[in-house]
């Protein structure tokens, strides 16, 4: 199995919270802060959480495969979205945009900027897991799946 790691850049702990618990409820990853506990199998698969643009741009290498990222936060996720995207390195990664409103110019900003998809934060782990669920699906499994399905649990997505 190819490791799969994830950061979650989010300056709220609680929606930090609700998108580990979604994605080790829906896809089994793990915490960073639990990887030495991990065996070798589990090791494939986890999740760095970090609380700001700054943060984000100095845990990033070229080994993480997602980064959920939120748009209003210090060092903001449209202008993290940016400077990623500026470096060929950061080709092939994978930039979900995180936020609580869905301002037509955000979602337009983070579309020419080239991110994969952008998700409105739902409030409760119930939320949170329907998109995970998908998540899964479009980009850890590679599936096929219809265009209702992604239009209820994101606002876009670009495979």
């Amino acid at each position: 199995m190819e490791k799969i790691k994830i950061i979650i850049s989010d300056d709220s702990a609680t929606h930090r919270f609700l998108i580990r618990e979604a994605i080790e409820t829906q896809i089994g990853f793990f915490k960073s802060d639990d990887y030495q506990k991990l065996d070798e199998t589990d090791k494939n698969k986890y999740i760095i959480e970090v609380s700001d643009g700054n943060q984000t741009l100095d845990t990033i290498s070229e080994d993480i495969n997602f980064l959920f990222l939120d748009i209003n936060m210090p060092k903001d996720g449209l202008e993290v979205l940016e400077e990623l995207r500026a470096n060929s390195a950061y080709d092939n990664l994978v930039i979900i945009m995180l936020t609580s409103s869905d301002l037509k110019s955000e979602i337009e900003l983070s579309k020419k900027l080239k991110a994969n998809a952008f998700l409105l934060k739902p409030y409760n782990i119930a939320g949170w897991d329907s998109k995970f669920r998908l998540f899964n699906k479009v980009f850890i499994n590679k599936e096929e799946v219809h265009e209702d399905e992604i239009n209820s649990n994101f606002i876009y997505i670009i495979k």
